[in-house]
This record gives structure tokens, C-alpha cells and sequence, in this order.
């Protein structure tokens, strides 16, 4: 059910594949270079939040800004936003989608929109919904190079789940005639590659930039509260049930112990119903915090003394990567691209089957460990968007020589 809007088969080394990640990003000065017509397609946009709309924003209002033509084609599940709009020199086109109380989005005028435009390259954000389907066959229909990004995530239908494996099977034929799959982390170009079968050159891995305003002078938190974060789309698979679990325990031994869970979605209710019933209600805020307030977010977690993961699932891991970025502490799952970080000192992971007892006792012994600085270097837009412009010259230059 999807909640309205609030606001190949080897197995590769990480060295292995984040070398191919590291090549892609040795590129011409883009100021020199010919501009190009670039068309990302993605289910969702602004205003709607998530990670690949991030994603997307940040990496389409940066090549914009290097002379390229940039549109964004997504959808409108109700109707309610302007069919073309520009910021930021994006240019910004919506398509009506169906049915808009499912995450489906069936949206054929996309086919039309992509085969009749004049576009350099098109870039799949996202291949979960029959967005993905239309827009490669479309392109490879017109004959134009595209780049899938995967952006995987969880989720929290069983049926869902276990019908990843048919869909990406389904998919295969399409996925194989793109110029490159890209993961947001080496353990997601991994799986992809395991699970697809197909050979290590389609794949790169360009990591997710984890990007936040500069915060000079933190809020204090005038209470003397312990401040908990768990951050998240609001699913049963984002593990936030979890933290609220280990609440009364932790709050035993750290009375002033307070988790705020930031995000939105279709498990709220539930997890008011939770805290409710373990009687921390009034130790436990959910909230989100709409996209357009970076600041807020950054400001939240410079006061958190503890940012926790208990996610099934992460393809990247991108808001465990901005509290990283922002120096807090972070406790995680062994699980997915978040193994990625364990190798930062501000990182604790547990294992996936860990009781709430171990949940909270984890928590307590990371709030009490003493501060520990953490120099390690975070990936950076810059790097982001000359990988993705040599990636997409590439498969134009390919592309013309094949033509």
C-alpha cells in the first residue's frame, strides 16, 4: 500500500569491484567536453522523499550546473503537481501513473517521452516498479545508450520479497543491454552480479555521497537529554520496532534516554501502538523531516549520541553514512552494504538475530564508550558526478561507434 505524499556469476572481491568504480571516475573537465542531453527517469521526485530522490536531485542539479541538458521524467500518482517545471536548471516533467494507491506505477506515457525525445543517454533511477521496464525498453526501442541504477531496497511484504528473484529474472533481458548497472556500494554491484549472471564489466559501484550542512554550533539539548536516532522510510524492515523494543531496558540504566524515529510511511501506526503498550511513549517521537530541511536533519544528528540501524536491508546505507559524516556513533546490523562501514570506529554491528536484551545492552555500552574521532574519507559529489560523466560518455561514445 502506498502512503499519500507528507510534504556474471563469479563472485568479485571488494577490491576488485571498487577499482572498475574507481576507473569510472577518471573523466575529461566536463567544461571542455561536449555538453550532453541527459534524461534520468525515476518513480518518484520531488516533493515525495526518499533516498533515490536525493539521489537524483543532487546528481541532476550537478551536471546541470556543468553545462549539461538535464531533464527528470517521474510521475504524479495524483495529479496535484505541474506537468513541467524547471529548478535549478532541471528541467522537471510529470506523467500520470496508475493506480495511486499502489506503488506499481504504471506510467506508458514514459514510452512515448523517451523514444521521441532527443536524449544523449537516459538514466533508469531505481528498478523496482514498471517504470524500470518501460524506460529500458523504450530506449533500447530509439537506440539510445542508458545506465541503470539500482538503488535496491527491502521490503516489507513477505510476497513482496519473495518475488525479487522472478522479477529480476523478468528483467534480465532488458538489464543486460544497458551500458552499465551501477550499485551505490560494492556490496550492491556484488549481489546484482551474483544474482543476475551477468559478466563483471556491466557493472561500477559510485557511492552514495552522504551530504549535509555544515552544522558550526550544534543545539544543545537543554534537558540533558541522551538523544537516540533511528532513521528510515516507516517499514517493519527498517528494524525500527526493534529499537523501540530495547527501549525500556535501555532506559534502566540511562534514564534520560530518548529514540527519535525520523521518517514516514505505512508502519507509523504500528509503532505508536508499540511504544505504547512498552509504556515509552513519552520517551519515543516519530517524526519526518520534510526533504527541503537539510539543515534540520544536520542539526539533529550533532545532537544525537547514537544513531541506530536496524535495518534488514541497506543497498548503501545512506543516512548511516551522513551521521558517520557528522561524526555520532552508529550502531548497526550485520546485514548488507552495512558491513561496508564496520571498519569505522564509530561503528558497532550486531548480528541480525539479536534479542532486544542485546539490542539495548549494545546501546548502553556504545553511549557509554568515550567519544572517538573518525578521519576516515567520505566520497564526495564531485567524485559522484565525474564517475557518472565518464560512465555516460562512455556509452555514448560506444554507441556511436556501433551506429
Amino acid at each position: 500500500m502506498l502512503v499519500r505524499r507528507s510534504m556474471s556469476t563469479r563472485r568479485h572481491s571488494a577490491q576488485d569491484v571498487a577499482a572498475r568504480a574507481i576507473s569510472t571516475s577518471i573523466v575529461a573537465s566536463p567544461t571542455t567536453a561536449e555538453p550532453l542531453r541527459i534524461l534520468m527517469v525515476t518513480a518518484r521526485y520531488l516533493p515525495d522523499i526518499g533516498g533515490t530522490e536525493v539521489h537524483t536531485k543532487e546528481l541532476a542539479e550537478r551536471l546541470a550546473a556543468l553545462g549539461h541538458d538535464v531533464t527528470v521524467l517521474t510521475t504524479d500518482l495524483w495529479d496535484e503537481l505541474p506537468g513541467v517545471e524547471w529548478t535549478s536548471r532541471v528541467r522537471i516533467r510529470r506523467v500520470r501513473a496508475w493506480p495511486a494507491d499502489r506503488d506499481y506505477y504504471f506510467a506508458p506515457s514514459i514510452f512515448r517521452i523517451v523514444t521521441r525525445g532527443r536524449w544523449d543517454i537516459v538514466h533508469c533511477q531505481g528498478y523496482h516498479t514498471l517504470v524500470a521496464p518501460i524506460t529500458m525498453l523504450a530506449a533500447w526501442r530509439a537506440r539510445i545508450p542508458f545506465v541503470v541504477s539500482f538503488h535496491s531496497g527491502g521490503h516489507s511484504s513477505a510476497f513482496r520479497r519473495a518475488i525479487r528473484g522472478m522479477q529480476r529474472r523478468a528483467l534480465r533481458p532488458l538489464l543486460a543491454r544497458a551500458h552499465r548497472l551501477v550499485g551505490g556500494s560494492t556490496f550492491e554491484a556484488q549481489y546484482f552480479e551474483k544474482k543476475l549472471g551477468l559478466p563483471s564489466e556491466k557493472f561500477a559501484v559510485v557511492p552514495v555521497v552522504a551530504h549535509l550542512p555544515v552544522v558550526t554550533a550544534p543545539d544543545p539539548e537543554s534537558d540533558g537529554t541522551t538523544l537516540l536516532v533511528s532513521i528510515g522510510r516507516l517499514e517493519r524492515y527498517k528494524g525500527h520496532h526493534r529499537a523501540i523494543e530495547a527501549m525500556p531496558l535501555v532506559i534502566e540504566q540511562v534514564p534520560n534516554a530518548r529514540l527519535r524515529v525520523v521518517g514516514d510511511g505505512p508502519y507509523e501506526s504500528e509503532l505508536w501502538r508499540l511504544a505504547e503498550e512498552l509504556g515509552v511513549d513519552d520517551d519515543v517521537e516519530i517524526k519526518s523531516i520534510p526533504l527541503d530541511r537539510r539543515d534540520e536533519m544536520a542539526h539533529l544528528l550533532h545532537r544525537a549520541s547514537l544513531v541506530i540501524s536496524l535495518s534488514e536491508y541497506e543497498s548503501a546505507g545512506l543516512a548511516v553514512r551522513e551521521a558517520l559524516a557528522a561524526r555520532r556513533q552508529a550502531l548497526l546490523l550485520q546485514t548488507s552494504a552495512l558491513t561496508e562501514l564496520a571498519e569505522s570506529p564509530l561503528v558497532q554491528q550486531i548480528p541480525m538475530q539479536s534479542t532486544k536484551e542485546q539490542i539495548a545492552r549494545a546501546i548502553v555500552e556504545q553511549l557509554r564508550r568515550p567519544a572517538i574521532a573518525d578521519a576516515a574519507r567520505n566520497p564526495t559529489w564531485d567524485s559522484c558526478v565525474a564517475a557518472y560523466d565518464a560512465i555516460y560518455r562512455a556509452a555514448v561514445r560506444d554507441a556511436r561507434c556501433v551506429s
